[in-house]
C-alpha cells in the first residue's frame, strides 16, 4: 500500500512527494518512508528511503522545500507503526535536491508524538507542527496543556538541532 502525505513543486516545475508504504511477505510487516522528485513530465528521477540507524519504520506526513531545492520531511517515526509498540516521536529528515539523505533526527517526550506540518522559515530553518500525548515534551514556563492530546510547534536548524518546542 502507498500513500502520499505531502508534496511540493520547485522553480524547475520539478514535482517531490513524501510517500508511506506499507507492505507484508511471508517474514516482515514493514514501514517505509521515501522521498520521490519527479520532473515535469511525471518522470521519476530519484527515490531516497528515509532511513535511520536502527531500522525503525518512518510514516512522512507533510513536505517542504528550502531555497536551495533540499526537501525537508516531518511524520512519525516508530519501531511500529503497525502495532503501536512502543512510544513514537516527530521526525524531520533533509534530502539534497539530487536525492542524498543529508540527515535524519527525531524528537518527542515519554508518550506518542506526530510531527504533522512543517515549513521553511527565511533563515534556512525549519518550523514543524504536530501532536502529541507526552506530558514533558514541553518544559517550558508558558506550556499549555489540556485534554487528550495538545499541538506542537518546534524549530529544526540545518544541523539537525530542535529548538524551542513549545505546546498548546
Amino acid at each position: 500500500d502507498d500513500t502520499i502525505h505531502g508534496v511540493a513543486v520547485d522553480a524547475q516545475g520539478n514535482t517531490f512527494a513524501a510517500r508511506h508504504s506499507y507492505f507484508e511477505d511471508s517474514l516482515v510487516a514493514r514501514n517505509e518512508g521515501h522521498v520521490v522528485k519527479l520532473d515535469p513530465a511525471g518522470h521519476v528521477l530519484w527515490s531516497t528511503a528515509i532511513q535511520m540507524y536502527g531500522g525503525y519504520a518512518f510514516l512522512p506526513t507533510d513536505l517542504a522545500l528550502d531555497a536551495q531545492g533540499n526537501a525537508w520531511v516531518t511524520g512519525t517515526v516508530g519501531e511500529s507503526l503497525r502495532d503501536r509498540i512502543g512510544d513514537l516521536d516527530a521526525f524531520v529528515a533533509k534530502v539534497s535536491s539530487s536525492g542524498e539523505l543529508l540527515w535524519t533526527t527525531y524528537f518527542g517526550g515519554a508518550g506518542y508524538d506526530s510531527g504533522q506540518g512543517i515549513a521553511i522559515a527565511k533563515d534556512g530553518s525549519a518550523f514543524v507542527t504536530g501532536s502529541t500525548k507526552s506530558a514533558d515534551l514541553d518544559r517550558s514556563a508558558n506550556r499549555f496543556a489540556g485534554g487528550r492530546s495538545d499541538a506542537f510547534i518546534a524549530n529544526v536548524d540545518d544541523n539537525a538541532t530542535v529548538a524551542n518546542v513549545l505546546t498548546a
